[in-house]
């Protein structure tokens, strides 16, 4: 009998449905990944499994019993155990205490109570030092867990997870954040797991990675099973490329691409575009210009690569001095470094993208161009050093931003949330309201509706031209194809190609490798906090290596 066995799992949240129809199940001492795109309900899933979330409908057991309305307490007491992926350690003890309150846990002890027996119990300190020994913590035994680096804190996640003897383990990203050896050094320790008998489920963004420790994968996509199998076996499934990547990969995946760079994280030059007939950034004024109108008539309703074609018959140069300049950027998040030495130019009038799996620390990039998070290095726009900039000043001089998962204001009717950016510009309002209208008519056709009764491609609609109200020269974007059908993606592209062929600059964060690569002039491949390859986007496009760093990493 398996261990888990889950059967037509539909979570649903008011309208939205997360999960819809999942059969699952795990044997015992089997390893499995559950894998896929942002998005697709994989953290859902491991909270119906921990008793987080109560299923809408379908069938639960664990070890036998039926446990679909269980409390978390209850599944602990069961014997499942789970990590985080933002580790919940308590900082102010030490690595020892931490695990002795966790070992205390299923006897429902108080942290103090757990404290005073395990500083008294012989029997327990030596529970204690075996499961630190096991991890390989017993050097930071007495160290205070605040002051332990990411790899090591990740190691105390799993020994606190150990000390309830749990029959189940699910590791939610247990490797987010600590770089390629601390992967490798992670991965021989939940490799080690397989001899306490123990079961693991593991959600983790770096595919590779994850499918080198298991012994069978399922993917998700948008609150669906579309695959499950042997490793290697999902890692071919075309239906889990086009997940990830937008399209199967088969088509022109050339050996000797064009595209410059490799895959030892060093960033080279990409071949320089042709020269473009005027490279002057500006404002939303500037896109009625001749090139653009050219485009829209020629655009209207064509797929994206038919798009990039056109707006390439005049591509920006990048010869002349970037618009945007970073150099050695580092970004961390406590003990989490998220984006390591990255450098990277985008010119006037260029479209850039940065593409690379969820995880790979793009949003972290631009939420440091904005100001939003802390970095150090280079970071230079239109001969203003950017790190020395608040986020409002970055905002104010140029550089507009559409945030993951839009963040509009839902109270708010569309004219507000509009008029709400416009603090920059109190005179233009309406001028300029006007033009985020004339380019979304649909928006002005709701201009008094609230922002929380669009649909996902209307909210959508609305940050990009919130963003737009600020008059960018650098439209920032993050992840904009996030939960849209494909339609509404592809009309959301052709706005960010007028733009760019208007004169404002365009950098694109995008996990949807496919509609990036065919609208941007150029792009980069992101992996865990590096940049590992860039070239022209059609080049890269063409490039066996992107897939690559989605489902080999």
């Amino acid at each position: 009998m398996p261990l888990l066995e889950i059967e037509d799992l539909t979570v649903r949240f008011g309208g939205v449905t997360a999960l819809s129809g999942i059969d699952l199940s795990l044997e015992r001492g089997e390893f499995c990944a559950v894998i896929g795109p942002n998005g697709a309900g994989k953290t859902t899933l491991f909270n119906v499994i921990a008793g987080v979330i109560r299923p809408s409908s379908g069938r639960f057991r664990f070890d036998g019993a039926v446990v679909h309305r269980a409390r978390p307490a209850t599944m602990r007491h069961r014997g499942i155990a789970r990590t985080f992926q933002v580790s919940r350690v308590f900082g102010s003890l030490t690595v020892a205490e931490n695990v002795a309150i966790a070992a205390a846990g299923r006897r429902l002890l108080r942290p103090l109570g757990a404290l005073r027996r395990y500083r008294a119990d012989s029997e327990v300190s030596d529970r204690v030092a075996q499961l630190l020994a096991d991890t390989g913590l017993s050097r930071r035994a007495r160290d205070r867990a605040d002051a332990l680096n990411i790899g090591d804190v990740r190691r105390l996640d799993i020994a606190r997870a150990l000390a309830g003897d749990p029959a189940l383990l699910l590791l939610d990203e247990p490797a987010a954040g600590i770089g390629v050896d601390g992967m490798r050094s992670l991965g021989e320790l939940i490799s080690s797991l397989r001899g306490r008998g123990v079961s693991v489920l593991l959600v983790e963004h770096y595919v590779g990675w994850a499918l080198s420790l298991v012994d069978r994968a399922v993917v998700l996509d948008m609150g669906e099973k579309i695959a499950e199998g042997l490793p290697a076996d999902v890692r071919a499934n075309p239906r889990v490329i086009t997940a990830y990547l937008g399209h199967s990969g088969q088509a022109g995946a050339a050996e000797g691409s064009a595209a410059s760079g490799g895959r030892d994280g060093a960033e080279t030059a990409p071949a320089a575009l042709p020269p473009s007939a005027s490279t002057a950034a500006g404002p939303l004024a500037n896109r009625a210009r001749t090139a653009a109108a050219q485009q829209e008539s020629s655009t209207v309703g064509a797929t994206p690569s038919a798009r990039a074609d056109a707006r390439t018959v005049a591509p920006p140069t990048t010869d002349g001095a970037a618009l945007l300049r970073i150099a050695d950027l580092s970004v961390t998040y406590g003990h989490v470094s998220a984006v390591r030495g990255v450098s990277l130019n985008v010119h006037p009038g260029e479209f850039v993208t940065v593409v690379g799996a969820n995880g790979a620390g793009k949003s972290s990039l631009l939420k440091c161009v904005m100001g939003l998070v802390p970095g150090a290095g280079t970071m230079i726009f239109s001969d203003r050093d950017l790190l020395s900039e608040p986020a409002h000043r970055r905002a104010a001089g140029g550089i507009g931003y559409v945030p993951e998962g839009r963040r509009i204001f839902p109270g708010l009717t569309v004219e507000e949330n509009l008029k709400v950016t416009a603090g920059a510009h109190p005179d233009g309002a309406a001028p300029m309201i006007d033009q985020v209208f004339a380019m979304f008519p649909s928006l002005a056709r709701r201009r008094h509706q609230f922002g929380g009764n669009l649909s996902g491609g209307e909210q959508s609609m609305l940050a990009m031209g919130r963003a737009m109200m600020t008059q960018p020269h650098l439209l920032v974007a993050d992840e904009i194809t996030l939960g849209l059908a494909p339609v509404v993606v592809d009309e959301l592209f052709e706005h960010l190609t007028r733009m760019a062929a208007s004169g404002i600059s365009v950098l694109l964060a995008e996990q949807n490798a496919a509609v990036a690569l065919a609208a941007a002039d150029r792009a980069y491949v992101m992996e865990v906090g590096h940049m590992t390859m860039t070239g022209p986007a059609a080049d890269l496009r063409q490039d066996h290596r992107v897939i690559a760093a989605y489902l080999e990493m």
